[in-house]
């Protein structure tokens, strides 16, 4: 899969729970910054929750070498 059908891919799939709770774990001992930015948009609305739920996994991913960064721009 090309790299641009990556990063496609990975804007359109929903973080499960299991790694939102994960990557708000990380969050709390290692960025703050994105603790907080989560929480701030968190509870706007579910459009807004799924966003923030999938910025921070994507945060987390790239913190812990799960994803290139250059796949998930």
């Amino acid at each position: 899969m090309s790299q641009l059908g990556e990063s496609s891919l990975l804007s359109r799939v929903h973080p499960s729970t299991h790694d939102v709770v994960a990557a708000l774990r990380w969050a709390l001992e290692h960025d703050l910054d994105a603790l907080l930015d989560h929480r701030r948009h968190r509870f706007a609305s579910v459009p807004a929750r799924r966003a923030a739920d999938a910025r921070l996994v994507t945060r987390w991913r790239l913190a812990v070498g799960q994803v290139r960064a250059d796949v998930a721009a």
